[in-house]
């Protein structure tokens, strides 16, 4: 027996055991829904579940937005999936976003759009939300909250998504692990 033999008895034991128990939370499964009401998002923000990702609307209005959405989507893909709410700011309180863009295009549609342009290869699926305010609604008056729903490549294909925007690959890790995103270079 080799001196790294039982380092790499580990290793695959530990590459066993994170593909479990991604397998049993259901990320490369994550179930995309039909819609979303301000208070299930309510009850996501409040939760703080790993491979949720929470911006604030102000986000959208940066001159680098394509790389703050890329980033955090690679990320979330490259785990299996996950959700990313657009609108809500670092309290929890919602901002959210203009309803429509400058050429009056709904920000949900332009968005759905722009998604598979920040990955490579395309998410095998993803939807963007407008979110359904609640009848005494704490979305600021002419703004919308997003919720971005995405499903990263199958495990089997052997490909990580990587940001069409710096082309680097982010990964996301969930809280348990004790680990921050981190990007991989080309």
């Amino acid at each position: 027996m080799s001196r790294f033999e039982p380092q790499v008895v580990a290793l695959r034991q530990m590459r066993d055991e994170t593909a479990d128990t991604a397998e049993r939370r259901g990320a490369m499964n994550i179930t995309i829904r039909d819609r979303w009401s301000e208070e299930e998002v309510v009850r996501l923000v409040g939760a703080r579940e790993d491979y949720v990702s929470i911006k604030s609307g102000t986000l959208i209005e940066h001159p680098e937005f394509r790389l703050h959405m890329a980033r955090s989507l690679c990320g979330l893909a490259n785990a299996g999936g996950g959700r990313l709410v657009l609108g809500v700011d670092a309290n929890g309180v919602p901002d959210g976003v203009p309803a429509t863009c400058a050429d009056q295009t709904p920000t949900r549609a332009w968005l759905q759009e722009l998604i598979p342009e920040l990955l490579d290869p395309r998410p095998e699926a993803w939807k963007v939300h407008e979110v359904e305010p609640a009848r005494h609604s704490a979305i600021p008056s002419g703004r919308v909250l997003l919720v971005v729903e995405i499903r990263g490549a199958r495990a089997e294909t052997g490909r990580s998504h990587r940001s069409t925007v710096d082309g680097t690959w982010w990964y996301t890790y969930p809280a348990s692990v004790g680990r921050k995103a981190e990007a991989v270079n080309g």
